[in-house]
């Protein structure tokens, strides 16, 4: 699967999930997943769970896609980006 992610075309949008704790109010988290530009229900990759804060989600989106990050870098760029 990741000599695919070396040679795609995608783009970058927000995923969610609620988190629901025992202990807790519910809360949204955020996370980001690479799609196909061609088909949206192709997801290359994903992470999930990357912050409560969707607009530094959605900060990380618009610079992955202005920048045509591949999709196999995608986790090194979030783990990059959250340091």
């Amino acid at each position: 699967m990741s000599e695919i992610l070396l040679d795609v075309t995608c783009r970058y949008r927000i995923c969610s999930e609620v988190m629901e704790p025992r202990d807790r109010d519910p809360y949204t988290i955020y996370g980001i997943e690479a799609i196909s530009e061609e088909d949206e229900s192709t997801v290359y990759s994903s992470v999930k769970r990357i912050s409560t804060d969707k607009i530094c989600v959605d900060r990380m989106i618009h610079r992955f896609n202005r920048f045509h990050l591949l999709p196999i870098h995608l986790t090194d760029a979030v783990e990059d980006m959250m340091a």
